[in-house]
């Protein structure tokens, strides 16, 4: 029973008479339980008992569900003398508790004070007598600001074990029973046979991919963010180097310095600990909490929706959304489209499909879920109002979110919806995702701007047209037209681990092409990939391509808009996107029939070899984001 109190003052008598052995920052005691000694041919316990010295913690146990991914637990190993069988450890429930102060302060969880850790065992009839266990103990001890070195240790104790028919010295303290009940908890050691074992086994299997998962997403955003940072300094160093102007150097100096802390603030904030206890959606879960009259809160999220991480890394990890969902009466679950996720997909069926970030709450008093589409309000009132069963503005289905503002629009305003999407498509060009790839087609309409402005008027056209293409295809799929297709969600295509890495590795090309380590040369008959290609069909492909990168920074955007629209007419959605498309290709439309304005960029010299070479790591470092989303896509299905 995990939810025991295990601070117990004096429980048990230690096994012999030797005093408990001092370690660095706790002392390590053995009781026996249900006797001050062991008894041949029964059935007890034996009882770790830590003392930590004040101001200090062990960290959580080894597969507990608070032990943190990138913390060394605590492991407590028994080796069983002959005739005795051990069983798997009921470890106590650890504290959450911080080391260091501000943005760099960390999360962690553990044991304070004096904390019994209890292993069932069985003993033979003909074990009685003389032996000793030994105890491996592994630790690591932290205070409110480090952590020590890590520790390992082996301790022996001297055991005598009384014959079956000796007189059994009961336990003098009542409160043994707490211990009786937390055996009730385990699995007794004489019961444990090859399935138990091969069930343990797969469940440290699955402890294991799991942790390899969040540390893969942990790297991937920090290789970003890092090589965004990388990318800053370079650009400040270069341009303090050869700019004479102290305006042009005061700008980069200050543009440099907002993205690089903006990128190192968002990475921190992704890969901690949101210390919301959400647990894996499992629909006899789901079911048997609705049954016992509990709320129930399901957050559906994705690592490669950067909208989703905001939403539960700052907005759900506030202190009042954390305090409601800690209460006995709310269970807060998550499903993950990392991968793809068909118990996920039913659910969200169920409350209408469409895209993510999403959540959804069952109050107990009402059948009829209420459901959050797009970012939540940033101080989480329409979460905490649908925890209290209330419905707010953003649960009432015909809102939309756009860049913060949310607002309800009859299903007729098609002139409105058809603005807010050609607005939402133009910011996209602005958007992590696509900025880093400007610089390719604004540099070659450029080249072509003076020596042949039809040229650059005819590229222009068709890369324009590349990026309506797209968007008219996903207009297609997200209107079912003529039921030949499925609707698909806004996002769901990054569930396919491929897709990811197939555009990681093509903009990794481009990237690094970009920066200057090689020259891209395609063979003629490959020209029409050839992304910096002067030909109409490399700029059609250009144009698919930039389309292709705006996709998973939509929600930001219009992300309630486009789930909206899988609930819509089929031509309605299918304008929607479409005009999207269009606002995302106006601006190149715009320099293509005003070529004059590109002149006043530099064509050559050290500045716009510069742009390239940024540009080219930004596209470095997106195409390790689409890799590590490839990385997540594979993992949970190994």
């Amino acid at each position: 029973m995990r939810t025991l109190p295990f601070i117990l003052i004096a429980l048990f008598n230690s096994i012999g008479t030797a005093d408990p052995i001092a370690m660095d920052r706790f002392s390590v005691d053995l009781i026996s339980w249900p006797g001050t000694n062991p008894q041949a041919g029964t059935d007890g316990a034996l009882a770790v008992v830590l003392d930590i010295e004040d101001h200090w913690h062990l960290q959580a146990g080894e597969g507990t569900p608070e032990a943190k991914p990138d913390a060394i637990p605590t492991e407590l190993e028994i080796t069983a003398p002959e005739g005795w069988t051990i069983g798997q450890p009921v470890w106590p429930t650890a504290a959450d508790f911080k080391i260091g102060e501000g943005m760099f302060a960390q999360d962690a969880s553990g044991y304070e004070g004096r904390v019994l850790v209890i292993f069932p065992i069985s003993i033979t009839a003909d074990a009685a007598g003389a032996t000793s266990v030994d105890l491996r103990i592994a630790w690591q001890a932290c205070d409110d600001q480090v952590c020590e070195m890590p520790g390992e240790d082996s301790i022996n104790f001297d055991v005598e074990v009384l014959t079956s028919d000796a007189p059994l010295e009961p336990l003098p303290n009542p409160d043994a029973s707490t211990v009786r009940e937390a055996l009730a908890s385990s699995t007794p050691a004489s019961s444990e046979t090859p399935a138990t074992t091969d069930r343990t086994s797969a469940e440290n299997s699955k402890t294991s991919k799991e942790g390899s998962l969040d540390t893969l997403r942990d790297l991937k955003w920090w290789l970003s963010g890092g090589l965004v940072v990388l990318a800053m300094g370079w650009m400040v160093v270069r341009t303090l180097a050869f700019a004479t102007s102290k305006i042009t150097q005061l700008v980069v100096l200050l543009v440099g310095g907002l993205v690089s802390w903006g990128a190192l603030t968002f990475v921190l904030a992704t890969t901690s600990d949101p210390h919301a206890a959400f647990v894996k959606y499992q629909p006899e879960a789901f079911q048997s909490a609705r049954d016992q009259g509990k709320t129930v809160l399901v957050k559906f999220t994705a690592d490669w929706c950067a909208n989703c991480q905001v939403n539960e890394r700052i907005m759900l990890a506030s202190e009042a959304v954390l305090n409601a969902l800690s209460q006995d009466n709310v269970l807060a679950m998550k499903v993950d489209f990392s991968a793809e996720n068909s118990q996920g997909d039913t659910l969200k069926d169920e409350l209408g499909g469409g895209g993510i970030p999403l959540i959804g709450v069952w109050p107990p008093s009402s059948a009829t879920p209420i459901t959050l589409r797009g970012p939540i309000a940033p101080d989480a009132s329409d979460v905490l109002a649908a925890l209290r069963g209330e419905t707010t503005e953003a649960s009432e289905g015909e809102t939309f979110d756009f860049l913060g503002l949310r607002f309800s629009v009859a299903s007729d305003a098609t002139f409105l919806i058809l603005l807010l999407a050609f607005a939402a498509g133009f910011l996209m060009n602005f958007t992590p995702c696509v900025l880093p790839v400007i610089p390719l087609k604004v540099l070659s309409l450029q080249a072509h701007a003076k020596s042949s402005p039809a040229k650059a008027l005819r590229l222009g056209l068709v890369f324009s047209l590349g990026i309506l293409a797209l968007y008219g295809v996903l207009g297609i799929l997200m209107a079912g037209v003529g039921g030949l297709f499925e609707r698909l969600d806004w996002g769901e295509q990054f569930e396919k681990w491929w897709l990811s890495g197939l555009l990681g590795l093509i903009v990794g090309g481009m990237g690094v092409g970009m920066i200057g380590l090689f020259e891209i040369r395609l063979p003629a008959a490959l020209t029409v990939f050839n992304p910096t290609s002067e030909t109409a069909g490399g700029s059609f492909f250009m144009g698919v391509f930039t389309a292709v990168l705006s996709t998973p920074c939509t929600g930001p955007l219009l992300g309630a808009t486009v789930a909206w629209t899988a609930t819509q007419p089929p031509v309605l959605a299918f304008l929607t996107l479409l005009v999207m498309g269009a606002g995302m290709a106006f601006p190149y439309l715009l320099l293509t029939a005003k070529p004059n304005w590109l002149s006043a960029l530099p064509r050559s010299g050290p500045g716009s070899v510069l742009l390239k070479q940024v540009m080219g790591m930004l596209l470095v470092a997106v195409a390790i984001w689409f890799l590590g989303n490839a990385g997540a896509g594979l993992l949970p299905a190994a």
